[in-house]
């Protein structure tokens, strides 16, 4: 099983437009690899780019790291065929699509903007329990 470790290197983000009318829509670009990972004893390094922008321009995101993935020489050689093949396994763009998304939605908070990806609600909440007179 790989370990995989998220990082960042570089945000930029920059809010364009104040007021904003009707809704915003939110287009997300993930790049991975971003150019050539680096293959090192059991260590993988991945670099990546995201791109957020929206329509009507109201702000855009930019955000470039590295994935380091480390496992066990057959898992990295397995990992090495399918880069070579132009593909990444789905466990490593989960890890990279989970963070940047989490990343990007407390940018686009902070620069004034409520989260631009609907928020994962829980099926059924129990409510609470009730307080009694005995």
């Amino acid at each position: 099983m790989y370990q995989i470790n998220f990082k960042i290197d570089y945000i930029h983000a920059e809010k364009l437009s104040e007021m904003i009318k009707g809704q915003i829509q939110v287009q997300i670009q993930i790049t991975a690899p971003s150019s050539q990972p680096t293959w090192k004893n059991g260590l993988v390094i991945i670099p990546y780019s995201f791109n957020l922008s929206t329509t009507p321009p109201a702000f855009i995101i930019s955000i470039k790291g590295k994935i380091i993935v480390k496992g066990q020489e057959d898992e990295i050689n397995n990992l090495k065929k399918a880069f070579k093949k132009k593909e990444i396994p789905p466990q490593i763009l989960q890890v990279l699509t989970q963070n940047l998304i989490f990343e990007a939605t407390l940018i686009s908070r902070e620069l004034g903007f409520p989260p631009s990806l609907p928020l994962p609600i829980s099926k059924k909440e129990k409510s609470p329990p009730t307080m009694q007179p005995i």
